[in-house]
């Protein structure tokens, strides 16, 4: 056991601790009077803790009566559990958070910070310089008011947050130097006294408002707030705010919106997501918390990474609220906030100023673009096609244009003007898809071909399975009743003594009502045998129709243009491929590609993707190498989405942030609000346990940057192509798009800059 400190040693290290914690700021005199005073407090705690440790230590060769017997020898340890699916996320090197990881979520960061929190209180002592000084400061004779927490030194981000038992002991300190009877020869004593007691009641009257915001925002996420969240609350509220911020967003959905995407996301959300993105929408109590002081005075209490990122979701949850209500139109709520939080003016200005810089092609040399879907359709020759084939690659090609962001973003302000104007603007969308669809396809008629050609062509076959579904799913797609769009049903049991049962007149029904029961019961039976003989009637029907499609397949081959593919009469698989892809999908040898590939598997560019609002625009020449390499390692929006902590993302997002970075300048103002926040501990005179950033891992090197707004650049650089969701992130691709990995990519093309980052 070791021996117990002399009264000697603990002298020595009272004195170094109090010459620790008095701060290098203070003058030399009043330090020199504070220091004995503050090393004898320190002795007496030493020496109350050294005859503690004594009285609970057995004396030496005493026999311990509490000692349990000898313990069996361990049993071997239990074998390492098994790793877990979850990826581990990739640092990136000098970024302290790197985009949307959900930091409120994650159990040990929290506890890191209420841990830096309290580390902060116990250590930083409320040390009370010359009255006439302090008296100065709480009153200035500038005439400049200071606030309550700068008054009794509590808050902002090197503390992290506060509680009554800081509020009273801060007032104590300072009070007890600061009355009016000990400092009679000051004048303004009485007016700094008063304003001390005023800012210790605004205080606690703000405790108990963020206490109650807090208390709000966890019952909206369906949640209770615990004790240790109440104690000091500007934590709880911050995390608790970005946590609604991203939720409500991801829910609604960001960027390039893709039905699939929104569906699957739809799924993956919990009930209480949902509730509270419909909360959010629906009435303003939230928009009016975010509004008011109390998370304003969470937002100056947090680390600067966190302030980053909370400003990042709101400025993104105000485009998707923008987006959502119309027009641009956002709610009054908002302007509380934008005052709340004038430091959003700034990020919105160098986001406009990015998009610009994004669609700006006045620089680049005049050329003409040439897109990869473009130059194939071009150079291919097409075959004559058959009436069938004619007909299911129309529908593939206007399932195609209807998923495209032109017609569902007029498909969607059609939804909330009722049906019949849904269904005549539906019909109106189809003719106007019918000329590029055409387009595409190549057909001789051209432009004069119109959507009821293609009507009458899918009736024409459609006793063929394929495409009667594709029509079906086409109709589902733009909301229209089933049958009513190409005039075909699925197929049921429908009878013909049905029709005529619906036919009768309103005489013959009453006269059926009178008629005996004997006899109804007779006819209800002679209905149901019917009925069961006409069931299987269909059903065999159904059998031969399907049987002798399949021999005329094995015979037409193919695409039932020719034999030479289905001689041996196993096509049909092959077959069924080649129709749910689109003609630039095939290479000019007939083998099948992956969608948005060339023949030779690079990757393509769309037109589609440069157009909005149904206007072609061009980007600039150094953007389009960008959203290219965007788009081909992401996943369609049919196809599902890639999480934003996926290491390719990162490792590309993080070159596109050293390249706006070399565009904007690292000393640009609006950087500062991502630039890493060098004051540690130290920085404010108190020792401190640790010289690293509050709440970082400490094993983690200094950083030069605090945030990087990823979600932010891949929507601005990646406009028209990129959609977030809570499943992930996406992007315009075609349906079946197999998504390159980043060191794929890069062995297919070049991206200046991104090769040395990566």
């Amino acid at each position: 056991m070791a021996t117990m400190a002399n009264d000697e040693d603990l002298e020595v290290q009272a004195r170094a601790m109090a010459e620790k914690t008095l701060p290098s700021s203070l003058p030399p005199a009043a330090r020199a009077a504070k220091l004995p005073t503050v090393t004898q407090k320190i002795l007496e705690r030493l020496k109350k803790q050294r005859d503690e440790q004594s009285k609970e230590a057995p004396a030496p060769g005493a026999p311990n009566p509490s000692a349990a017997p000898v313990p069996a020898p361990p049993a071997p340890p239990a074998p390492p559990p098994p790793p877990t699916s979850q990826q581990e996320v990739v640092r990136i090197e000098g970024v302290e958070l790197f985009g949307d990881e959900l930091w409120f979520d994650d159990a040990d960061t929290r506890r890191r910070l209420r841990e830096s929190v309290i580390e902060a209180h116990r250590e930083e002592k409320i040390l009370v310089g010359p009255p006439a000084d302090e008296v100065e400061r709480i009153c200035p004779s500038n005439g400049r008011i200071l606030g309550a927490g700068a008054v009794l030194r509590l808050g902002g981000a090197h503390q992290g947050g506060y509680g009554e038992q800081d509020v009273a002991y801060a007032y104590r300190q300072l009070a007890r130097a600061l009355h009016p009877d000990k400092n009679p020869n000051i004048p303004a004593a009485g007016a700094a006294f008063k304003r001390l007691s005023e800012a210790a009641d605004e205080l606690r009257q703000g405790l108990t408002e963020q206490r109650n915001a807090l208390r709000t925002l966890v019952a909206f996420a369906g949640r209770q707030a615990t004790s240790e969240m109440l104690e000091r609350p500007q934590e709880a509220i911050f995390a608790e705010a970005c946590r609604v911020l991203h939720t409500v967003s991801t829910t609604a959905g960001e960027g390039h919106i893709d039905r699939p995407a929104l569906n699957r996301a739809a799924a993956i959300n919990s009930q209480k997501a949902l509730h509270l993105a419909s909360e959010w929408f629906q009435k303003p109590q939230l928009l009016e918390i975010f509004g008011g002081a109390s998370v304003r005075t969470a937002y100056d209490c947090a680390p600067k990474r966190y302030r980053a990122h909370f400003l990042c979701l709101i400025n993104r949850l105000l485009v998707v609220e923008a987006r959502q209500f119309g027009d641009g139109h956002i709610r009054a709520g908002w302007n509380a906030i934008m005052q709340n939080f004038p430091e959003l003016g700034l990020w919105r200005e160098f986001r406009d100023a990015l998009s610009v810089h994004v669609w700006d092609s006045s620089k680049d040399p005049a050329e003409e673009r040439a897109y990869a879907d473009e130059e194939e359709a071009k150079d291919a020759k097409e075959p004559e096609l058959d009436g069938r084939t004619k007909a299911q690659k129309l529908l593939e090609f206007y399932w195609q244009t209807c998923s495209g962001p032109t017609f569902q973003t007029a498909h969607d302000k059609l939804r909330h003007r009722g049906k019949m104007t849904l269904h005549l603007g539906v019909m109106q969308l189809m003719e106007e898809a019918t000329q590029e669809v055409a387009t595409k396809l190549g057909l001789k008629e051209g432009k004069d071909w119109k959507f009821k050609q293609t009507v009458d062509l899918v009736k024409e076959y459609a006793e063929d399975e394929d495409i009667r579904k594709k029509a079906l799913e086409l109709e589902r797609m733009v909301d229209y009743p089933a049958g009513k769009l190409f005039g075909i049903r699925e197929q049921c049991g429908g009878s013909r003594s049905a029709r005529h049962s619906r036919s009768r007149s309103r005489r013959s029904r009453r006269r059926s009502r009178r008629r005996s029961p004997s006899r109804r019961r007779r006819r209800r039976r002679s209905r149901r045998s019917s009925q069961s003989s006409r069931s299987r009637r269909d059903r065999r029907n159904r059998r031969e129709r399907e049987e002798s499609k399949d021999g005329k397949d094995g015979k037409d081959g193919k695409d039932g243009k020719d034999g030479k593919d289905g001689k041996d009469g196993n096509s049909k698989d092959d077959k069924r491929v080649v129709r749910t892809k689109s003609k630039w999908d095939v290479a000019e040898g007939g083998n099948i590609r992956v969608p948005g590939r060339t023949a030779d598997g690079k990757p393509t560019y769309r037109r589609q993707w440069d157009a909005k609002d149904g206007d072609v625009r061009s980007c600039a020449a150094w953007s389009r190498p960008w959203r290219l390499a965007i788009a081909a390692i992401l996943p369609g929006g049919f196809d599902g989405a890639l999480p934003s902590t996926h290491p390719d993302l990162r490792k590309l997002v993080a070159a596109l942030w050293r390249h706006v970075l070399r565009w904007e300048g690292a000393d640009s103002r609006c950087l500062g609000l991502f630039k890493a926040d060098a004051q540690t501990p130290q920085t404010f005179g108190w020792a401190g346990r640790s010289k690293s950033t509050r709440g970082l891992d400490p094993d983690l090197p200094a950083c030069e940057w605090a945030f990087v707004p990823m979600s932010d650049l891949l929507l601005v650089v990646g406009e028209g192509i990129v959609g977030i969701t809570s499943e992930g992130v996406y992007a315009d691709n075609f349906p079946g798009h197999q998504r390159f990995t980043l060191e794929e990519y890069l062995t297919h093309e070049k991206v200046e800059g991104l090769q040395a980052d990566t």
